[in-house]
C-alpha cells in the first residue's frame, strides 16, 4: 500500500498557487519556514511548503510532513496531527475548517493567491485521514547506498537478469556497467560476492517478482516510487550502454513496466536525464550548458510530477555517486536542486578550488576557454575517481575468485562444472576490467581536451610560434584540428536576427588519451593561455597592424609627394608637413617577447586588463580615423592628422607601459 509521504508528494501539487514539493523547495524559503514555523525536526522530512507571505519569503503559510502539517499566520503557529483530524471542510467565507476528534476546530484563513485551490487541499486532507492508518515522518530522499544491503543485492540482481535476458551472455560492457553501479551503491564485500554468484549461477537468481517484493519490503518509508524510477533509469542506461545507443523499448523493460510505478511522463524525464549525463561525458559541454540543461530537466520534472531526486538516488549514469552528483551540482551553484544535501555523507568532495582565481585572468588571455569547462572538469575528475575505485574493487573480486578456483582445484571433491563456471566468471570479470580501463581513458581524454580551445585562434597561434623552435608545435596542434563551419548570430538595427556562416578550426572529437594529454601540454608550452605570452603576442600583433596601416598611408603620401614634385619640380610646404608627420611613427616600437616567469597564481589582473583595453581602443581609433582621410583623397585635414599622431603616440606609450608592468609583474 502507498505510504502517506508518497501520497502527499504526489497530490499536494493539486493545491496550486505557491506550493513547493520536495525536493523543489528553494533553499531560502525552506530555511525561513523552518525558523518561522518553529519546526525542530529533520529538514529532510519536509514534504511540501505553501508560501502565503506577501513578500514571498515563506514566513507564513503551510508546511507538510508525514505526521501532519504546520499553520503559520501573523497571529498563529499551530501543528495539526493527522491522527487528531476528523475531517476538513470549506466555510462560506472560503477559509478551511479542520474539525478535530475532540470536536474542537482550527480555521485556516483564505490564501492570498488566486491560483490556490482550497477545495483541493480539503480533498487531500480528507483522503489522508480516511485512507491511511499510519502517519510517520520520513526522509523524502534517501540514497540507495544508505539503504538495506538485501535491497541493494535485489536491485543489482534485477540488473543481472536484464543483461542475460537478450542473449544469455553478460558482455564486457555490461559487466563494466554492473561494476560501476555496485561501486556507486557501495555494496559490502559480502553483497558483492552474492552479486558475483548471480553472474556465475544465473539459474539461482530469484524471479523478477520475488526481487521486486524484496525491494518493497526493505524500502525505507515513502521511498518505493523513488526506487522504481531509479530502477527504470538504470535498466535503460545499462542496456543502452551495451548497445551504444539509447533504447527504452527492449523486452525485459516492457515486461517489468506493469510491475513498477512509472508513468509516461517519468519516462520522458528519465530519457532527458540520461542524455544530459552522456553529454557531459561525450561532448565538450560548457559549465553554463550543464547548468541550463539541469534547469530544463528540473522544470520538466516539476511540471509532470516526477521527483527529480529519484533519478539520482543510485547516482548518475555518467559515473558519479549520489554524493558526487549532489556535490557536483553544488559546484554549479545548484546544490539544493536534488534536496539531498543532508541525506548522504561526503558532500563537498568536489569543490571549486581556485576557480575564482582566474576570473580576471581569462579576460586578458582568452583563458575563458579553460574557465568555461572548469566545473565540468572537476566533475569528470570525480568520475575518474569513481572508476578507479571500481577497478580497485574489481581487483579484490578477481583475487577472491582466484582463491575459490585454487581451493576447488585442490579439493578432493572438486566439481568440474563449478571450476568451469569460476574460470568463465574470471574471464568475464577480466573483460569488465578492460572495459573499465577504456571508460577511464575516455573520461581522462575529455579532461585533457577541456584544457584545449574548442575553436583555434590561428592568428594567436601563429604569433606565439614564429620562432623556428616553436614551429613544430604549431604543426602538431594543427594536426588535431579540422575545418568546420560555424554560425554567428547577427541582430540588425530593426531587431531582426540572422546567422552568418564562417569557417573555423575545430578540435577533433576522436582523440586517444595520449594524444589529448600531449596536445594539452603543447598548448602550455607555446603559452596559448599564458598571460605574458598572450599579451606580448597581442601587443606585437596590434602594433604590427598599426604600423602596417600607417605605412600604407605613408606610401600613398610618398607617391603623392613624387607626383607633386614631378608637376612643379619642388615640394610645396603642405607636402613637406605631410612627409614629416609620418617620419619615425611606429619605427621605435620594440616587439621583443617577454620571458615568462609567471606562477600559477596571479594578481593585479585588473591593471593588465586596463592596459590591454587601452591598446585595443587606440588601435580602433586609428582604424576609424584613417579611412576618412582616404575618402577625402590624399589631403588630410588638420583634425585627421592630429588624430593619427595622437593615436600613434598613445599606442607607443601603451605598449611601453604594458611591457613595463609585465616585466615587473613576472619578475
Amino acid at each position: 500500500m502507498q505510504n502517506v509521504n508518497e501520497y502527499l508528494r504526489e497530490n499536494l501539487n493539486k493545491v496550486g498557487g505557491n506550493i513547493y514539493i520536495a525536493p523543489n523547495i528553494p533553499e531560502k524559503k525552506i530555511n525561513n519556514a523552518i525558523s518561522e514555523f518553529k519546526y525542530n525536526s529533520d529538514i529532510n522530512s519536509v514534504i511540501a511548503l505553501y508560501d502565503n507571505s506577501l513578500l514571498g519569503n515563506s514566513k507564513e503559510g503551510l508546511l507538510f510532513i508525514g505526521s501532519g502539517f504546520f499553520i503559520k499566520t501573523k497571529e498563529l503557529i499551530k501543528k495539526v496531527d493527522f491522527l487528531d483530524v476528523k475531517k476538513a471542510s470549506l466555510s462560506q467565507e472560503g477559509s478551511i475548517v479542520i474539525m478535530l476528534n475532540d470536536e474542537n476546530f482550527i480555521s485556516i484563513p483564505k490564501m492570498t493567491s488566486s491560483k490556490f485551490s482550497a477545495e483541493a487541499l480539503v480533498n487531500v486532507v480528507n483522503e489522508v485521514v480516511n485512507n491511511f492508518d499510519s502517519f510517520e515522518d520520513a526522509q523524502q530522499n534517501v540514497a540507495i547506498e544508505n539503504m538495506h544491503e538485501e535491497l541493494k543485492v535485489s536491485y543489482m540482481n534485477i540488473m543481472v537478469r536484464m543483461t542475460l535476458d537478450d542473449d544469455g551472455v553478460i558482455d564486457d560492457k555490461e559487466v563494466s556497467e554492473l561494476l560501476l553501479l555496485m561501486t556507486r551503491l557501495k555494496l559490502t564485500s559480502e553483497s558483492r560476492n552474492k552479486v558475483r554468484a548471480s553472474i556465475a549461477y544465473p539459474e539461482d537468481i530469484l524471479s523478477v517478482d520475488e526481487l521486486l517484493k524484496s525491494i518493497e519490503q526493505k524500502a525505507p518509508i515513502g521511498q518505493l516510487r523513488n526506487l522504481h524510477i531509479s530502477l527504470y533509469k538504470d535498466l535503460v542506461n545499462i542496456h543502452s550502454s551495451s548497445k551504444d545507443k539509447f533504447n527504452d523499448q527492449f523486452s525485459f523493460l516492457i515486461n517489468i513496466l506493469p510491475k513498477i510505478n512509472i508513468t509516461e511522463e517519468d519516462k520522458g524525464v528519465i530519457k532527458q536525464a540520461i542524455q544530459n549525463d552522456r553529454a557531459v561525458l561525450e561532448d565538450e559541454t560548457t559549465d553554463s550548458e550543464i547548468v541550463e540543461n539541469m534547469k530544463k530537466l528540473s522544470m520538466n520534472a516539476a511540471a509532470v510530477g516526477t521527483p527529480l531526486a529519484a533519478i539520482y538516488i543510485s547516482g548518475s549514469v555518467m559515473g558519479l555517486s549520489a554524493a558526487g552528483i549532489t556535490s557536483g551540482l553544488a559546484t554549479l551553484g545548484m546544490g539544493g536542486l536534488l534536496g539531498m544535501s543532508g541525506m548522504v555523507t561526503g558532500i563537498g568532495v568536489v569543490v571549486l578550488l581556485g576557480v575564482g582565481t582566474y576570473h580576471g585572468l581569462k579576460k586578458v588571455t582568452g583563458n575563458d576557454v579553460i574557465a568555461k569547462h572548469e566545473k565540468r572538469r572537476l566533475m569528470l575528475n570525480e568520475i575518474i575517481k569513481q572508476n578507479q575505485e571500481a577497478i580497485s574493487l574489481l581487483m579484490k573480486d578477481i583475487n577472491d575468485i582466484v582463491t575459490q578456483l585454487n581451493d576447488a582445484m585442490q579439493s578432493n571433491h572438486s566439481n568440474k562444472e563449478n571450476i568451469t563456471k569460476l574460470v568463465e566468471m574470471l574471464k568475464t570479470m577480466s573483460k569488465g576490467g578492460k572495459a573499465l580501463g577504456d571508460i577511464k581513458d575516455s573520461v581522462q581524454s575529455q579532461v585533457y581536451k577541456s584544457r584545449c580551445p574548442k575553436i583555434l585562434d590561428l592568428n594567436k597561434l601563429n604569433e606565439l610560434t614564429t620562432s623556428p623552435s616553436m614551429q613544430h608545435y604549431r604543426t602538431f596542434i594543427l594536426e588535431h584540428y579540422h575545418q568546420a563551419m560555424a554560425k554567428k548570430r547577427i541582430k540588425s538595427d530593426t531587431g531582426e536576427e540572422s546567422f552568418e556562416e564562417f569557417e573555423v578550426l575545430a578540435l577533433n572529437k576522436e582523440m586517444n588519451v595520449d594524444d589529448a594529454e600531449e596536445l594539452m601540454q603543447v598548448f602550455d608550452i607555446v603559452g596559448y593561455f599564458n598571460t605574458s605570452d598572450v599579451l606580448s603576442a597581442k601587443t606585437r600583433s596590434g602594433a604590427t597592424k598599426l604600423k602596417g596601416v600607417i605605412s600604407s598611408y605613408k606610401e600613398k603620401y610618398d607617391n603623392s609627394k613624387q607626383s607633386e614634385s614631378d608637376d612643379s619640380g619642388t615640394l610645396n610646404e603642405d607636402s613637406i608637413r605631410k612627409n614629416e608627420l609620418f617620419e619615425g611613427i611606429g619605427d621605435d616600437i620594440d616587439y621583443e617577447q617577454l620571458e615568462d616567469n609567471s606562477s600559477d597564481t596571479v594578481s593585479n589582473i585588473g591593471t593588465l586588463s586596463i592596459q590591454k583595453d587601452n591598446l585595443e581602443n587606440n588601435l580602433d581609433d586609428v582604424n576609424e580615423g584613417l579611412p576618412k582621410a582616404q575618402e577625402e583623397g590624399l589631403m588630410l585635414s588638420k583634425e585627421a592628422k592630429d588624430k593619427i599622431h595622437e593615436s600613434a603616440e598613445k599606442t607607443k606609450k601603451s605598449v611601453e607601459k604594458t611591457k613595463s608592468i609585465l616585466k615587473g609583474f613576472f619578475k
